[in-house]
């Protein structure tokens, strides 16, 4: 339950931040429950875990100088989390001084799946992807590696062919389901596929959900949970 009740915090922050920016324009709503648009939200894993936990934290949210946080989270971040909203989420529309890099300790945890995994792709599959984010063909592709990686070791920028992508933009237009994160180990083309290996579950950005876990399984509270992932950040109670 203790590793609920920072997520409901950061929830409700990511929220409050978003209707203060105009909410979903695409739809004149305050929200939506896309995980592009806005946040992921599916009403049949409300459970009274969930619910306690939306209630011991009511009006909690995270501020950094008086101003809402992005409060961003993740599944898993594959042992350490991203430096920067840049390297994990190619994000660079406001300054976000409170995001720092801190070991994940829900990587001891975590599902076997998110320790390691692989993909492949064919390569048609990747041509389109690319074409649909940066308008440019790769032609017929007999290479790809990974040319640029940020501090905490995710891929930033990958090369296909001749052409040079994006890795967080790339890993959406194949799936985020599928390229599980950018904490990649391996990036070539094999046989004709795209294959990629990597770990972590997720941008890895702010907080990680299993690492949340792991320190609530050591005894922290809420709020030292949020405290750890995010820097500098206050706690308020916006209401009662």
């Amino acid at each position: 339950e203790e590793a609920l009740a920072p997520q409901a915090i950061l929830a409700r922050t990511f929220t409050l931040k978003k209707i203060q920016q105009g909410g979903v324009k695409a739809h004149g709503t305050d929200a939506s429950t896309s995980v592009e648009e806005f946040q992921a939200y599916d009403a049949s894993r409300i459970n009274d875990k969930v619910t306690k936990a939306i209630k011991q934290t009511r009006g909690k949210v995270v501020t950094y100088q008086g101003q809402y946080i992005n409060g961003w989270f993740c599944a898993d971040a594959g042992g350490v989390t991203s430096a920067s909203a840049g390297e994990g989420l190619a994000y660079y529309k406001e300054k976000t001084p409170y995001i720092h890099s801190v070991k994940d300790p829900g990587f001891a945890i975590t599902l076997p799946e998110n320790k390691a995994w692989t993909v492949s792709f064919p390569m048609d599959q990747v041509k389109s992807a690319v074409k649909k984010v940066i308008n440019q063909d790769i032609g017929e592709a007999t290479s790809a590696a990974i040319i640029e990686k940020g501090p905490s070791g995710r891929a930033t920028k990958v090369q296909i062919g001749q052409v040079v992508i994006g890795a967080p933009a790339l890993r959406l237009a194949l799936g985020s389901d599928k390229v599980r994160s950018t904490l990649l180990t391996q990036f070539n083309i094999q046989n004709g596929q795209l294959v990629i290996k990597g770990k972590g579950y997720g941008h890895g950005v702010g907080m990680s959900q299993w690492g949340a876990r792991a320190l609530a399984e050591q005894g922290k509270k809420a709020e030292e949970i949020v405290q750890y992932f995010f820097k500098n950040v206050q706690i308020e109670k916006a209401w009662k």
